[in-house]
């Protein structure tokens, strides 16, 4: 128990340092090749569970957006990343799975049975509803590095029925680690208790977001905090694809539907790997602040934000 209370106040000490970065300064691979950057696809957005603390709804109101009727198949239209096979010399390293819950999703067994361009995938999953399609995927391919990684909501989960199937998965070799975010500080412990007690070993998250009208972590007030808004050249580490296959290299925008760079049937055509132009420092996601590298712009000042018009895609 005091290992884990110990955890627990190292997680939470980082929320209150109110040292502000230093986003020139930050210590990261800010590599321009996309082929080593941090990928991940976000198969839809739909989620069986509402959080309260759920970062996609932070700076925007929260909810779920709706997505148009496609031609292609659901896995079809992320497949097409297959072709980027022509621009590699071996398999880039990881791609995670993401959403909304990718259980929902209805051909997630297609598309992990015919990824190709990937070494390893990561399914990201909250286990609350039928996990046989990683179980099959898990037993018929030798040839990729299936981890599941199963994130515990104590608002909408039962412990005892999620630990169940975590145990599955890890007597089937293709389980990664527990999460859970740290938002309720009185009942944290005895969830970690519960973890080592069933032998699951757990990586729990310090929340970042808004609580009480406070941003956290307080470091990251001035970007992500919304009172002010400033224009700057931001360099971000990441291949964010859309659940309509747009391409992002920022959260923010992709979860406002906004700025994308290219289309994953066009990618890497038109996807910028250095410093690109931003006006909306200011209204950045918590959870990318570690990763973004930012140049201030000379006679730049910040301003009052916009209303933001979130663009909703309906059918």
């Amino acid at each position: 128990m005091l290992k884990n209370a110990a955890r627990l106040a190292r997680l939470r000490a980082e929320n209150f340092v109110k040292d502000r970065v230093d986003y020139g300064l930050v210590q990261t691979d800010f590599t321009k090749d996309w082929r080593k950057q941090h990928w991940s696809l976000q198969v839809q957005w739909p989620c069986n569970y509402d959080c309260s603390y759920c970062i996609q709804g932070f700076g925007i109101g929260g909810g779920r957006r709706r997505l148009p009727a496609f031609k292609m198949s659901a896995a079809d239209r992320f497949l097409v990343m297959n072709k980027i096979a022509e621009h590699l010399d071996e398999p880039m390293d990881n791609l995670f799975i993401q959403g909304g819950e990718p259980l929902l999703f209805p051909e997630i067994k297609k598309l992990l049975s015919e990824i190709q361009i990937f070494k390893k995938v990561t399914v990201i999953s909250n286990l609350a509803l039928d996990i046989s399609p990683l179980l099959e995927v898990g037993r018929e391919r030798d040839d990729l590095q299936l981890e599941v990684i199963g994130s515990y909501h104590h608002e909408f989960a039962e412990l005892d029925e999620y630990l169940d199937k975590a145990k599955r998965l890890q007597d089937a070799g293709i389980w990664g680690w527990g999460d859970f975010v740290d938002f309720d500080f009185s009942k944290s412990l005895g969830y970690l208790e519960k973890f080592d007690e069933a032998g699951i070993q757990c990586k729990p998250f310090r929340f970042v977001g808004e609580k009480d009208g406070k941003v956290y972590p307080k470091k990251a007030t001035d970007a992500c905090g919304g009172h002010q808004v400033e224009t700057v050249d931001c360099f971000m580490t990441y291949v964010l694809i859309a659940p309509d296959a747009k391409v992002y290299n920022c959260h923010s925008k992709m979860y406002r539907n906004s700025g994308h760079l290219c289309t994953l049937e066009e990618f890497p055509k038109g996807f910028d790997t250095g410093y690109t132009r931003c006006e909306e420092f200011g209204l950045c996601q918590p959870c990318q602040y570690q990763g973004m590298k930012v140049k201030k712009i000379p006679g730049e000042e910040p301003r009052a934000p916009e209303l933001l018009q979130i663009q909703v895609n309906d059918t």
